[in-house]
């Protein structure tokens, strides 16, 4: 969801019911598995002097799968958020790489002289999923799935001393 700049005049809440259209090409990132799942949330946006607060909570329970045994595993994500939107300094440079200092981390940016309420949820719910197996405490077992690490599970199907990198380099041959 895009709100423009000028349009941005007073403070202004809104809640988030989960059948929102700009909502549905997001959803689909998520695959079908996640056809009835709903994000809910509530959003605050408030225009202050150069920069625009974005404020709110989000409510999600995609359904992932388990990176050990793909089975699907719902993960509830409850986030609240406070960014802002401001212009980008650096807007006049040529566009390419060039180092940020710290501070220009903690901002948004307009663009198109519009904020984009969507890239903060997809920032703040993609922070919340796993990126790497969860151990239990004696570093033995999936917290998840409870797949006992040390076991071949997931290569039990894979031929002796074969890699399962060699593996999938001849599935893009076919």
């Amino acid at each position: 969801m895009k709100l423009l700049r000028e349009e941005i005049t007073k403070k202004t809440e809104f809640a988030i019911l989960g059948h929102e259209s700009w909502l549905k090409p997001w959803y689909e990132l998520f695959g079908p598995s996640n056809s009835e799942v709903r994000l809910t949330g509530q959003i605050v946006v408030e225009p202050i002097v150069d920069f625009v607060r974005v404020q709110g909570q989000i409510s999600f329970i995609p359904v992932l799968n388990c990176s050990r045994c793909a089975d699907g595993i719902p993960w509830a994500i409850e986030r609240k958020f406070d960014v802002t939107f401001q212009d980008d300094p650096h807007v006049d440079e040529e566009r390419g790489e060039r180092a940020l200092v710290r501070s220009e981390l903690d901002h948004y940016y307009f663009q198109d002289d519009s904020i984009d309420i969507l890239s903060v949820i997809n920032d703040f719910v993609h922070e919340a999923i796993p990126t790497r197996i969860l151990k239990t405490d004696d570093g033995e077992r999936c917290t998840i799935c409870l797949t006992d690490l040390g076991d071949n599970q997931v290569y039990s199907s894979a031929p002796e001393g074969c890699s399962p990198f060699a593996i999938l380099g001849s599935l893009n041959k076919h």
